[in-house]
């Protein structure tokens, strides 16, 4: 009787590292899978460009001309595309992104939060021409040609 359930255990587990083997190849095929990549009407028309200038932060002398591509985050760090030296900005505290063939404004999250046209972020807003981006003490004026 003992040899007959050691026996009917050991194929039972087989069975279970055979499902799980399954299983594993199946997601990794899925992820792997060649998905049709999404162009963004912006990438449809390479013509189309969006800046921001900086206009008032603390220490700037001018303004301050930035080019606004793909995925832009801005804050303290240096490893932000625009770099910003104001201590009331967080390291990572905003980013712009292209959506649909315009641009989309997102706080990343930070400590004294992201305003547009006076108005505090609180979820991704669509950006125009002319639209100002406050963070921190700095002030950006947002472009599009």
């Amino acid at each position: 009787m003992i040899d007959l359930t050691i026996f009917f255990l050991k194929y039972a587990f087989l069975g279970f590292i055979y499902l799980f083997l399954f299983w594993l190849i199946r997601m990794v095929s899925r992820d792997l899978k060649d998905k049709p990549q999404q162009v963004s009407k912006t990438e449809k028309h390479p013509n189309k460009r969006a800046g921001l200038v900086l206009e008032l932060s603390p220490g700037l002398v001018g303004p301050k001309h930035f080019s606004v591509t793909g995925e832009t985050t801005i804050g303290r760090s240096p490893r932000n595309k625009i770099k910003i030296n104001d201590d009331a900005a967080s390291y990572f505290h905003a980013k712009i992104f292209s959506h649909n063939g315009g641009f989309l404004l997102e706080d990343m999250g930070s400590t004294n939060g992201t305003f547009l046209n006076g108005q505090l972020v609180k979820e991704r807003l669509p950006l125009q021409s002319g639209y100002q981006v406050t963070i921190g003490r700095s002030r950006f004026l947002f472009t599009e040609k």
